[in-house]
């Protein structure tokens, strides 16, 4: 399939597309990393949808990123990682496919989606575009859905892009899921997250250990420098500690150094 002279977004023939929670949050985490490695700034992300084909029904139940290589400015899909991607899906999910891909944006499709689709057409004749807006205000704008057609205008072909309607599809277990991740982030945003509670635990567990670490290291000094009379039950428990130490396999507790520390013990 040649790239199109015009991308022109025309409407809707009805086809319907049921997208899963689950790819919806596969590509919010992408695009969350990606902008977070690129220290906030606008970035882009391409990837592959996985589902069904139903007559005039799709259904989008997974999603995975693809790697993109710009070549003056257009970008051209590493084939290899797909096809490895592809087959490590159907290995698992045997009755679902390519049906489309996704890419960030807010405008109508474009001279790049036009590209990206004539390298995805292999996979699927008619394959969807969701187009994830990222700076969207109202969740019907978040997410944009086309579907491509191929007319013949002017003796050469033209790619056209419809819009056309989406729903979010989540069965039982998935709407538990959801529900549950929901519950867990406005905890964490109001300090409540019930990981809070055990790693504050640990922490004052670390301290005091190391606190009374300090103390007995402080005794030993003081008992060397002839400051404090020794105790000989003390000095066995502090020598019982110390033996140990070589449990942990350390590098730094297997130094030289480090033996002879232990042998003053």
């Amino acid at each position: 399939m040649e790239a199109s002279k015009q991308h022109a977004v025309v409407a809707s023939t009805g086809l319907q597309v049921d997208i899963h929670p689950l790819v919806v949050m596969n590509i919010s985490d992408q695009y969350t990393r990606a902008k977070v490695e690129r220290n906030g700034r606008e970035t882009s992300i391409v990837g592959a949808l996985f589902g069904r084909n139903s007559g005039r029904s799709v259904e989008v139940c997974n999603s995975f990123d693809l790697k993109v290589d710009q070549v003056d400015g257009m970008p051209f899909v590493d084939v290899e990682f797909l096809e490895l991607r592809d087959g490590q899906y159907k290995q698992v999910f045997k009755n679902l496919e390519i049906v489309g891909w996704y890419c960030v944006g807010s405008t109508p499709p474009s001279q790049r989606e036009a590209s990206l689709l004539s390298q995805l057409s292999k996979y699927n004749e008619n394959p969807i575009l969701l187009k994830f807006n990222s700076m969207a205000r109202e969740s019907k704008q978040a997410m944009l859905v086309y579907e491509s057609v191929v007319d013949l205008e002017d003796g050469g072909p033209t790619i056209q892009f419809r819009a056309i309607g989406s729903n979010i599809a989540a069965e039982e277990a998935e709407r538990i899921c959801v529900d549950h991740v929901a519950r867990l982030q406005d905890r964490a945003d109001n300090g409540d997250s019930k990981a809070i509670g055990p790693l504050s635990t640990q922490r004052s567990a670390v301290r005091m250990l190391q606190e009374r670490v300090l103390l007995l290291l402080e005794y030993v000094k003081e008992v060397q420098a002839g400051n404090l009379e020794a105790d000989k039950d003390i000095l066995r428990s502090i020598s019982s500690l110390c033996n140990l130490l070589p449990v942990m396999n350390s590098a730094h507790l297997l130094t030289p150094a480090a033996s002879n520390r232990m042998m003053s013990c």
